[in-house]
């Protein structure tokens, strides 16, 4: 399904730069949605998104997307200038009449290889194979004695379970305690070192570490960017005022 946001547009824009076309994976749908109307609203740009359902899909990205948001591969060589935009805390649930209360990271990594790339950290594609509604579905059937799903899709039908003695909550994940996020990246595609930056990408970049940003991340649950981070973040925004496509936040 495509959506496109399109603001009324009162100040003087050239055309090319006037529109995004996004994608971004059907796991963060409600936050990316809300993140790009929000940006849309405020500087007038119409955002066209679609979302990405399969793996499959995303070899095809660089062909009719200028941005997507979510998490690749690197295998893909799709986008290597990427933006921290969140990061997506992790849980493991199980039903309710579980004795267990916690379970450490370790186990989980052993137990649920699938969802940890070689680095250890979480990839997003087993979200995509074994969606949230479905893992809560299946612990409350007790078709699955634990299960991992974002916590920003928890609810109270379920147990979380402390993960290596760390309870979920705003204070562990701002303070860096809770051990299991999943990162949420902005990548530039078609990207080249010579080519000048759209004007709506210049502004779609600035607007990750704006104030309306950062709360609509906690708002659905999310772990925000550290102050480091965001100061980062601004000072390639000033590069980015004279025009220049500098490199992001690269695993180059």
């Amino acid at each position: 399904m495509l959506i496109i946001f399109n603001s009324a547009c009162n100040i003087a824009i050239r055309p090319q730069d006037s529109e995004i076309r996004v994608a971004y994976l059907e796991t963060d749908k409600a936050f990316i949605e809300a993140f790009l109307h929000d940006f849309s609203k405020k500087n007038h740009v119409k955002v066209s998104l679609k979302a990405i359902q399969e793996k499959s899909e995303i070899r095809e990205l660089k062909k009719n997307f200028d941005i997507f948001i979510g998490d690749l591969d690197d295998s893909l060589e799709l986008g290597k200038n990427k933006i921290l935009i969140a990061r997506s805390p992790i849980t493991a649930i199980t039903h309710k009449d579980n004795p267990i209360n916690e379970i450490s990271s370790s186990t989980l990594k052993e137990r649920f290889t699938e969802y940890f790339k070689s680095d250890e950290s979480i990839s997003v594609y087993a979200f995509l194979q074994n969606p949230d509604s479905k893992s809560i579905k299946d612990v409350i059937e007790k078709k699955k004695e634990i299960a991992l799903i974002n916590w920003s899709a928890s609810n109270d039908t379920v147990k979380i379970l402390n993960i290596d003695q760390n309870p979920i909550n705003l204070k562990s994940i701002k303070f860096g305690y809770y051990p299991l996020k999943r990162n949420i990246y902005l990548y530039r595609l078609n990207y080249s070192p010579n080519k000048k930056l759209n004007l709506s990408i210049n502004k779609l970049f600035k607007h990750i570490s704006s104030i309306s940003t950062q709360e609509l991340v906690e708002n659905f649950k999310l772990s925000p960017l550290s102050k480091a981070e965001l100061e980062i973040l601004d000072q390639y925004q000033d590069s980015m005022k004279i025009g220049l496509a500098l490199p992001i936040i690269s695993d180059a």
